[in-house]
């Protein structure tokens, strides 16, 4: 199944990033998008939900801060 807004939440927070920088490490989603998934409002495609797992990976979560310009 899909992440959970909590536990969406939980991760963001566990890699230190607000809603901004993961909306930007997802490919430029928008914020609002974001808090939607955090809150409930939205789910996730089951291809940027594979991307989100995949930042709890330190090497990953680099590789894509750095392609997209984000600062961790």
């Amino acid at each position: 199944g899909l992440l959970a807004p909590r536990e969406i939440r939980a991760l963001r927070e566990s890699l230190g990033l607000t809603t901004q920088q993961l909306g930007e490490l997802l490919y430029g989603t928008p914020k609002g998008v974001v808090e939607g998934w955090e809150k409930g409002r939205y789910l996730q495609n089951r291809e940027t939900d594979a991307l989100v797992r995949s930042l709890a990976d330190r090497e990953t979560l680099e590789a894509r801060a750095a392609k997209a310009g984000v600062q961790l």
